[in-house]
């Protein structure tokens, strides 16, 4: 709680410095009875007073410290480097390629990864089905009965989650 009366403090400090011309009135009302029952009103009027405190302790944590122009451009310049570095611009090649490790398992878990995204893509299917030409009516019946087929396991499959469902609900 303190955390956020404090928080409350150098808001409502800084406000009134910016807003009054005489800075010595808002320091002589800020020490005043009336501020410190104001914060004390938010304080127990808050009901995530804890939350809102350890927010606000992370926050000042996390600020970085005052720094120049010139160090932020640097800070900034060497992680847009860094990232630049991380993932270069997508050429012809960025989907079809699998990075291989230097660990141990290096080059069993990049072809298993290859093997999967191959799998995913139907990249053997599709192979396979230009190794010789399909006439138009062949194709056309071929893939009305792969639609057919991914609609009735689908349909399946809600009827098993279903059915599953009202046993696991003890009927």
């Amino acid at each position: 709680m303190q955390g956020v009366s404090h928080l409350f403090g150098q808001l409502s400090k800084r406000c009134l410095t910016s807003a009054l011309p005489h800075a010595s009135n808002a320091t002589k009302f800020l020490r005043s009875p009336a501020a410190s029952y104001i914060q004390t009103r938010l304080q127990s009027t808050s009901p995530f007073g804890h939350v809102t405190n350890q927010v606000n302790r992370i926050s000042r944590a996390a600020e970085p410290p005052q720094t120049t122009p010139q160090e932020r451009w640097a800070v900034k310049s060497r992680m847009a480097l860094e990232n630049a570095i991380a993932s270069p611009p997508a050429d012809a090649y960025a989907g079809r390629s699998i990075k291989v490790m230097s660990n141990e398992n290096g080059l069993a878990s990049a072809l298993k990864n290859l093997n999967d995204v191959l799998s995913r893509n139907r990249v053997r299917q599709q192979v396979r089905s230009s190794e010789r030409h399909e006439k138009k009516g062949v194709k056309r019946r071929r893939l009305q009965s792969e639609r057919w087929r991914k609609q009735f396991a689908n349909e399946v499959r809600k009827k098993v989650q279903l059915v599953m469902k009202i046993r696991d609900r003890g009927a």
